[in-house]
């Protein structure tokens, strides 16, 4: 994917020498909503016409780091990524402009995918009604795309910071389209964990991302080849610590490794409590030792020789036969998958290499289906092709 960093104006961008299929955001977080425009402009370059995302560069409290958003771009399908400033000359120019100079002239822009709420241009007097005066004049396709809705509220990425300030992280995750977390490499603190018996993974806080409610959560973990649930702390850590900086420490169930120097990959699943002054490191300990019990008891919610592996993740009940035919046969036109690798038991993300952005799609495919809508707070446990089987089944879905 070719990257264009604009510093301040629109003639740092070279023309280009094909059409282009373009959609035009702030895509902050690149959430379930965005998606939709991403997919229909991967769609439209399909002939014979480049793919291309502009957005804006990130402000503070954004979802991702400007490197997570690249690589969401980049997977999504996306061949050529403009990330224009929030400068003077930018923001100046009129809205007339900015389709005819830049989106035309530079981009040559034959496709444009934008959402209904999209202003630009100076003082944002740009808007949807001026787009379909252009599109008639200057001969180009426009699609217009509604916000989604997800139990009853449009989907925006204010709504998702709203949802994971206030802790409410299951909600966050279903409008998101994936997991929120936070990405690093492991680094030495000081062992106060281990000292209290419950050895912790710290990994440092990157600037600019939100950091959500400050509190404990039930996490999943990948580094270094494992992958295990267990709880991870965000925040200042009042009871031992003065100091007022945000951190994020990970308690890993089932394993004591030195993981020290290995990159991590944390994903927040449930809210279990918000953070705590507490009198003393023993009564510390006993509430951690109650966080760990309440944890175990929300990744096991069944026996685990029923519907967990030994690390505890999700595995398959087989069965579901025609259900598991819809399923191929929407991943095979999404990703154009072979059919025949989409069983019951694989993993959406490690057998299929299929991410949460892509999970969601085939979940918004098969609620159009089925004419149903998953509730948010089931939407994280969807790891297998067979975890959504079993969800139809149980629900009385589709029978």
């Amino acid at each position: 994917m070719e990257i264009i960093r604009v510093n301040k104006t629109i003639e740092e961008i070279d023309v280009t020498d094909q059409p282009s299929a373009v959609c035009v955001g702030k895509f902050d977080g690149l959430h379930r909503g965005h998606r939709l425009l991403l997919n229909e402009t991967v769609r439209e370059a399909e002939n014979g016409r480049e793919a291309a995302a502009v957005c804006f560069s990130l402000g503070a409290e954004a979802l991702s780091t400007e490197e997570e958003r690249i690589r969401m771009f980049e997977k999504a399908g996306i061949g050529r990524l403009i990330i224009l400033p929030f400068s003077k000359e930018i923001l100046s120019m009129e809205a007339e402009d900015f389709v005819r100079a830049f989106l035309i002239g530079r981009l040559k822009m034959a496709h444009l995918s934008v959402g209904s709420d999209f202003r630009f241009g100076r003082e944002r007097k740009g808007d949807i009604s001026l787009l379909e005066q252009l599109s008639g004049s200057e001969g180009f396709r426009l699609s217009v795309h509604d916000k989604l809705r997800l139990n009853g509220e449009e989907i925006s990425s204010s709504l998702i910071k709203e949802k994971l300030k206030a802790g409410r992280i299951e909600e966050a995750n279903a409008a998101l389209g994936y997991e929120y977390g936070f990405s690093g490499g492991v680094i030495h603190g000081q062992a106060l964990g281990r000292r209290l018996g419950f050895p912790t993974l710290n990994i440092p806080l990157p600037e600019g991302k939100l950091l959500p409610r400050y509190g404990v959560y039930l996490a999943r973990t990948e580094v270094a080849g494992l992958k295990r649930f267990g709880i991870l702390n965000i925040g200042t850590r009042p009871t031992v610590s003065r100091e007022g900086k945000a951190l994020l420490e990970v308690h890993l169930f089932d394993t004591d490794e030195e993981l020290y120097g290995e990159q991590a990959d944390v994903r927040l699943t449930a809210f279990l409590r918000e953070e705590k002054h507490f009198l003393s490191v023993d009564e510390l300990k006993k509430q951690v030792e109650e966080d760990i019990r309440t944890a175990r008891e929300r990744c096991l919610d069944k026996p685990a020789s029923d519907r967990y592996d030994d690390t505890g993740f999700r595995k398959m009940e087989p069965g579901g036969d025609r259900m598991l035919e819809k399923i191929r046969e929407i991943l095979s036109e999404q990703l154009d998958l072979d059919p025949e690798e989409v069983v019951p038991e694989a993993s959406f993300k490690d057998d299929l290499g299929i991410d949460s952005l892509d999970l969601f799609e085939l979940v918004m495919a098969l609620e159009q289906e089925y004419d149903f809508e998953i509730p948010a707070e089931d939407l994280a446990g969807l790891a297998t092709v067979g975890d959504v089987i079993d969800y139809l089944k149980e629900n009385g879905i589709g029978k």
